[in-house]
């Protein structure tokens, strides 16, 4: 099966299931995200709502992420490590006179993401720039954004479903080496979020030194910020769950100055 999301600024969900089913697309509500499909047969990208920009290839955990951001509509919002721009186009599917700044290190990947904003009708709303998130304050001024979204690099772990070429491939010194990167990159945002502003982190790994323990180390360091749900550290989705790509995900608020 295939999971798309819904570009709701586009279509409503309703319409866009009888669309495919017109097509023949047999189709559910993902049990995962309101605005997720799960397309049982064909190929997606036949459709006509993919084609005009209506449906986006997504994962149905990975569109659980900016959910849990609960944008309002009015927000600047960085997307530090963005591409290939599925959760920065989901933003801008969420905003209204908000605006998505969405980082990448690679030209080529900057230019996917234009591309994809393009093709579903935001390009006004997102800004895709060349540039190593853990350069960001150098470029954005602090306080500058309402909302941040960390998407950080990870291991993988939470697509052994679909990439099982993942596991001969990580090593211990691996995690470690990324979870410093992960540590390094979240430094890197603290700044840059406005007071009573949140940042959103989000790996597709189940690993605890990537994940949970990358967050307690964080917020040792960094008391003013705090945990959106104070009784959980982040939410983890497991593979075997929903059928879905494994996640974590946690929402990070900074206290007022």
């Amino acid at each position: 099966h295939q999971a798309v999301r819904v570009n709701t600024s586009k279509i409503r969900v309703a319409q866009a299931q009888a669309i495919l089913r017109n097509e023949g697309f047999n189709n559910d509500l993902s049990q995962l995200n309101s605005t997720s499909l799960i397309i049982e047969n064909g190929f997606a990208a036949d459709s006509r709502l993919f084609k005009n920009g209506s449906l986006v290839f997504q994962d149905e955990s990975a569109a659980c992420v900016v959910s849990s951001m609960q944008l309002t509509g009015a927000e600047m919002v960085l997307d530090a490590c963005a591409a290939p721009g599925g959760k920065t186009i989901q933003i801008a599917d969420q905003l209204t006179s908000g605006h998505v700044w969405a980082l990448d290190i690679h030209q080529h990947k900057v230019e996917l993401i234009q591309k994809n904003a393009l093709r579903s009708g935001f390009s006004a709303q997102v800004t895709a720039q060349k540039l190593d998130a853990r350069l960001a304050g150098k470029k954005f001024s602090n306080n500058r954004f309402d909302q941040i979204l960390l998407d950080a690099p990870c291991s993988g772990i939470g697509l052994l479903r679909r990439k099982p070429e993942i596991r001969y491939r990580k090593k211990t010194t691996d995690i470690e080496s990324l979870s410093q990167i992960q540590e390094n990159l979240l430094e890197s945002m603290v700044p840059l979020v406005k007071p009573h502003g949140k940042i959103t982190y989000s790996t597709c790994t189940l690993m605890q030194e990537e994940n949970q323990q990358v967050i307690k180390k964080f917020l040792k360091k960094h008391p003013e910020f705090v945990l959106s749900d104070q009784n959980q550290l982040g939410r983890t989705i497991f593979p075997d769950e929903f059928g879905s790509d494994g996640f974590f995900m946690v929402n990070l608020i900074k206290s007022g100055i």
